[in-house]
């Protein structure tokens, strides 16, 4: 009996139970799987915010909602409120606390893709870096991210027709724009638009030179003191408001947390369930295998060699199910990048086995133990004769 393998005889009894043990055993794996799952999407989704805010620290655009000021103009996901004066936008950008100001404007989409026109500071705020052609030095030419480009199937020297509104079967312009210049990725906002000139958004759309305008302005100050003075100044004495990134990025937190502690608190409900069936299954079937394990007592296991039996199948149930729910969440993440970031709008960073990964293990191995304490206790607060006697 001293030669008995434990982690054998232990695996064999969990096998010998796996049809009453998958439905838990399940439970635990979507449990574990769905944590590790939300923490890489919630933290990719973190880094993708501030990623796309890059230096930004001021965004100056059409009166209304500063939220939805944020996420038209720096983030691309929603539609503006409207366009501001170029010429009041000038006066404000003299101001000596403002460091740069950058200057867009849209209005426009090529397969649902919004085609962005900015003057040339707007690649320095996202460190861009030109792959191949050249950079678009006059109106209606375009560069693109290599990403974008591969997506859209565009190549340097193709020519293509925006369509007029955020759908892409609206109505289409017949003015040209032709790719020039293919960037490198960067992992922001910028490799989800085709850039191009202001100049080119105004030609488009036949605008005024006496009575231009923008979409947006993003701006750099070059003192804490601007992001006090310069909002109020604006707010109240222009046309246009002044949205904070900061306090806007801190209200889309706000309003996700609600949901994400949802989807986490069922993550844990189903890991709590899990656990709790297993603990449940395991101390009914020690009841019925209650002869089992007197005889092998007899034939020399001790009280400790039991127990010892117990934790091995727990502990062999909450490591696989880590396995496999750890392993089908990084898959599914791994090939649904693509998709992640065409419907939603940011880069899911996929890294591996990371160190939630390896906390959700060692949780695994803990609630194994945890599991098994009942029948442990069981066990330890039993006797051989009283063992047989019941038999």
């Amino acid at each position: 009996m001293r030669k008995m393998n434990t982690f054998k005889l232990g695996f064999l009894q969990v096998w010998h139970r796996r049809s009453r043990l998958f439905i838990q055993w399940l439970m635990v794996v979507l449990g574990l799987g769905l944590i590790s799952g939300f923490i890489t999407l919630q933290a990719s989704a973190n880094r993708q915010l501030e990623k796309d805010l890059g230096s930004i620290d001021l965004v100056w655009c059409a009166k209304g909602s500063p939220l939805r000021g944020l996420l038209a103009n720096v983030y691309h996901i929603d539609n503006p409120s409207g366009n501001i004066s170029l010429d009041e936008v000038e006066q404000y950008a003299r101001n000596p606390m403002v460091a740069e100001v950058t200057r867009i404007a849209y209005g426009d989409v090529y397969r649902a893709k919004r085609i962005l026109g900015a003057d040339s500071s707007w690649r320095d705020l996202y460190a861009l870096e030109l792959a191949e052609g050249d950079w678009n030095a006059k109106p209606m030419e375009v560069v693109l991210s290599s990403s974008l480009a591969e997506q859209l199937e565009l190549s340097i020297g193709d020519v293509f027709h925006g369509q007029h509104g955020a759908e892409e079967a609206a109505e289409e312009h017949h003015e040209d724009y032709k790719v020039v210049g293919i960037y490198k990725n960067t992992g922001t906002v910028a490799d989800r638009v085709l850039l191009t000139q202001i100049q080119s958004v105004w030609d488009v759309h036949h605008v005024d030179a006496e009575n231009l305008e923008i979409t947006a302005a993003l701006v750099r100050t070059n003192s804490p003191m601007a992001l006090f003075q310069l909002p109020r100044a604006i707010n109240q004495n222009s046309t246009f408001q002044a949205v904070m990134p900061s306090i806007e990025v801190s209200r889309v937190y706000e309003l996700l947390s609600s949901s994400e502690q949802v989807f986490f608190a069922l993550s844990i409900l189903f890991l709590i369930l899990g656990g709790l069936s297993i603990t449940i299954t395991l101390y009914e079937t020690l009841r019925a295998q209650q002869f089992d394990h007197t005889l092998l007592r007899v034939f020399g296991l001790s009280l400790w060699r039991l127990a010892l039996l117990i934790w091995t199948q727990t502990i062999l149930l909450m490591v696989s199910a880590w396995l496999v729910g750890i392993g089908l969440i990084k898959a599914l993440l791994y090939f649904s990048r693509d998709a992640i970031l065409n419907a939603q709008g940011f880069y899911v960073e996929f890294n591996g086995i990371d160190t939630i990964d390896l906390l959700l293990l060692g949780v695994a191995v803990v609630s194994g133990i945890l599991i098994a304490f009942p029948a442990v206790v069981r066990i330890f607060g039993s006797s051989i004769h009283q063992n047989l006697k019941n038999a």
